[in-house]
């Protein structure tokens, strides 16, 4: 919206009020609400401008917003406070807000056709929360009872619920939900009946989050946790968490080298072979071709290195088996490198949504930052989990996320033998790089702990184990898989160990 200097404000004051018939608002309306008009100089009939004043806390007009029809708007002055304000009452009990001026003057001639005056504003710049809007926390909450009244599109709604949001622990609040786009509407259709019978039906607002406990079905209330799925490559773990369920996240944590992008191509396969729905993958690290032949190499058992060398050493058959069962069941995100939260949780959102994904693999999530410019890293990342979090519930979906650890020292534990080699680098819930949150959103928290060998001695890197560290629905902790890199077969496979 543009400033217009051309006119001074003293100089609006000169032109008339009139009605508004296109609209149905009465000039006596107008004159309530201090909107002048302009008129065409050669018919001095015709509306050509509509002026909307705004009032300092003083009483005196300060800005007018200009509309030349059909609709260009303007400022003029400053509009810092909320239209409607010089008409209202002081000691009213309930206040309406409407999202423009013409709604707003609607709605208050349509209460006057019924005998009532409730006070009744709109905000200055549409349906837009702004710092001014802000400012009249005071004025809004000196109501026993504020009506929220804005036009049924997406834009209105939304700020419905932020107004709503702000309002809502000082003060009584409901929101009026119509059969017409707007208040402005009602009053052109004469359905005077129909705005009431809106108002009859408005609702008081309850945040998204608030429900009452016996709003559930016996039905509901009977029916058993979903099984998970089990993943070969990971029995114990499995076991441990009854399978891996749909509406849960799960972290691993992760040193580097410690086979974290193996493990997670191996759970990638066996969620495609295993349930119907596909399963997508972000992997920041790695190009979307060699996470297919990752696959592919996986269905034919041989490493991914030796494939890529000589893809000969595949079985053709088992590609072909490969190329027409499994990969058509795994989405990728092609994409190397940061992503910002939003685009991260619309691709993830398309994905569940449009593709129907049940499960889906990031790796990893310190990749999403790399070359961003976040003032506060942790508090973006902060941000990221939680929006993460907050996802996979409503969405019915399962997140595996990779999480690098901190770059630190570690105790080793020698298990009490007083051996310096073999140790298990141990890892701890606030292991998480960048931030404390993990372990508070998480539905599992999985440590992948390397065993450190004496590398003056060691021909083979150790076993790599798993360390459940936070599981919610079920509780139980503790390690979890010993696994052993197959060097044939590029694949971390599970040992039985005692140590």
């Amino acid at each position: 919206m543009k400033n217009d200097s051309g006119l001074e404000l003293s100089a609006i004051k000169k032109y008339p009020f009139r009605a508004l018939e296109d609209r149905g608002i009465s000039e006596e309306t107008c004159r309530r609400f201090g909107v002048r008009v302009a008129v065409d100089e050669e018919t001095a009939q015709e509306i050509t401008d509509h002026f909307y004043p705004y009032y300092s806390s003083e009483g005196e007009i300060v800005g007018y917003k200009k509309r030349r029809l059909p609709k260009e708007f303007s400022v003029l002055g400053k509009l810092d406070s909320l239209f409607g304000v010089n008409q209202c009452k002081k000691n009213a009990k309930m206040l309406v807000v409407f999202g423009g001026e013409l709604d707003c003057m609607s709605g208050f001639q349509m209460f006057r056709e019924q005998g009532k005056t409730y006070n009744c504003v709109s905000l200055a710049f549409g349906e837009k929360l702004d710092a001014h809007t802000r400012k009249q926390l005071n004025f809004f909450t000196s109501h026993q009872l504020v009506v929220i009244c804005m036009d049924e599109d997406e834009t209105g709604q939304a700020a419905a619920s932020e107004l709503a949001e702000l309002l809502i622990s000082q003060v009584q609040v409901k929101r009026l939900r119509m059969g017409r786009k707007d208040a402005s509407e009602y009053l052109k259709a004469g359905d005077i009946e129909g705005w009431w019978s809106a108002m009859r039906s408005a609702e008081d607002y309850r945040p998204e989050k608030i429900e009452n406990a016996a709003n559930i079905t016996t039905e509901e209330l009977l029916t058993p946790v979903a099984a998970g799925i089990y993943l070969d490559c990971l029995p114990l773990t499995s076991k441990k968490l009854n399978g891996l369920r749909t509406k849960e996240l799960t972290f691993i944590l992760a040193p580097p080298g410690v086979g974290k992008t193996t493990l997670c191509r191996q759970i990638t396969y066996e969620l495609a072979l295993k349930q119907e729905h596909p399963v997508f993958n972000i992997f920041l690290e790695e190009g979307a071709k060699k996470t297919r032949q990752g696959i592919v190499a996986l269905h034919a058992g041989v490493a991914l290195n030796r494939f890529r060398a000589d893809p000969s050493c595949a079985d053709i058959e088992k590609v072909r088996e490969a190329q027409e069962i499994i990969l058509p069941k795994i989405e990728l995100v092609n994409h190397r490198g940061s992503l910002s939260n939003e685009s991260l949780a619309n691709q993830i959102n398309y994905l569940v949504k449009a593709k129907g994904c049940k499960y889906g693999l990031l790796d990893h999530l310190s990749m999403v930052f790399s070359g961003r410019d976040d003032a506060d890293e942790r508090k973006a990342m902060d941000r990221l989990v939680t929006l993460l979090g907050d996802m996979v519930e409503p969405l019915d979906f399962h997140l595996i996320v990779v999480v690098h650890i901190k770059r630190r020292n570690r105790e080793r534990d020698t298990g009490g033998s007083g051996r310096k080699y073999p140790y298990w680098a141990v890892l701890e819930e606030d292991d998480a790089r960048g931030s404390g949150i993990f372990e508070q959103v998480a539905w599992n928290l999985i440590g992948l702990e390397p065993q450190k060998l004496d590398p003056s001695m060691a021909e083979t890197r150790g076993l790599t184990r798993t360390r459940i560290m936070k599981n919610r629905e079920w509780s139980v902790i503790g390690v979890g898989d010993h696994l052993t890199y197959d060097y044939t077969k590029g694949i971390l496979e599970p040992v039985e160990a005692d140590y």
